[in-house]
């Protein structure tokens, strides 16, 4: 019986998790704004000793490659956090000592690697105008096990959330313009006041503190570390999958 009570907690964990992923919103199934290309590799531990520092000290980084092939420039501004499994988030490249930068960037050898806060801004059309950045973080935690890391301002799609109601207003379709619409589980809310009608809102009269928070198309890539604490760095890191979230 003892055995079985633990069990039946991770059911309802699981199950209650599911649901409310089916409630919070997705991304669109078909691309309705700009989108930029990334390619990256597996975060790595690297341990640094940094001037004025008595011993080395473990950072985790991500290496990047950001291309541009919208057909027009973009303003790319990146916020990339990594995510424990208890849900505690750490952001990228706050307070990095630049040795810890100038290190990845001889071990790598990549000669044109920039800070991450370099590569933020406009980012110009085509592969020869790709930029090479590398999102780090001082190691947040011992034993890493599992984690996911999101990066923001790759997509211009956005939506408004309502949590409490659980609707999403997103841009009208072609042809309404300065027009957003309520929607729910992707479909359309019926206007209160006309049951024939969408449910829209001119996009000039809304009042952001009354309308919910604003969610953004991320990159989500999930990652194990199967190994322990007493192996720091020693232990194969694992690639669990990736998709993109509105977040």
């Amino acid at each position: 019986m003892k055995k079985i009570l633990p069990a039946i907690a991770v059911c309802g964990l699981v199950l209650g998790l599911c649901a409310l992923t089916q409630a919070f919103p997705k991304p669109s199934v078909q691309r309705v704004s700009w989108e930029l290309n990334i390619e990256h590799g597996l975060p790595t531990r690297i341990a640094i000793k940094v001037p004025g520092d008595a011993a080395p000290k473990a950072f985790w980084y991500l290496p990047l490659t950001i291309t541009n092939n919208t057909g027009e420039e973009q303003q790319f501004l990146p916020e990339i956090d990594l995510v424990d499994d208890d849900g505690r988030i750490f952001r990228s490249d706050k307070e990095i000592p630049k040795a810890v930068f100038d290190e990845i960037k001889r071990v790598t050898g990549k000669k044109l690697l920039v800070p991450l806060g370099k590569a933020s801004g406009q980012i110009r059309q085509g592969p020869d105008e790709a930029v090479d950045t590398v999102a780090i973080w001082p190691e947040p935690l011992e034993r890493m096990g599992s984690f996911s890391v999101f990066i923001s301002g790759l997509s211009g799609e956005a939506i408004w959330y309502d949590a409490k109601e659980r609707k999403e207003l997103h841009p009208s379709p072609a042809g309404q313009r300065g027009k957003m619409t309520w929607y729910r589980n992707g479909v359309a809310l019926k206007d209160p006041n006309d049951p024939k009608k969408d449910w829209q809102v001119d996009w000039t009269q809304i009042q952001p503190d009354k309308i919910g928070e604003v969610l953004r198309k991320t990159y989500q890539v999930n990652y194990q570390v199967p190994g322990d604490q007493f192996y720091a760095g020693k232990d194969i890191l694992i690639q669990k999958g990736k998709t993109w979230v509105m977040r």
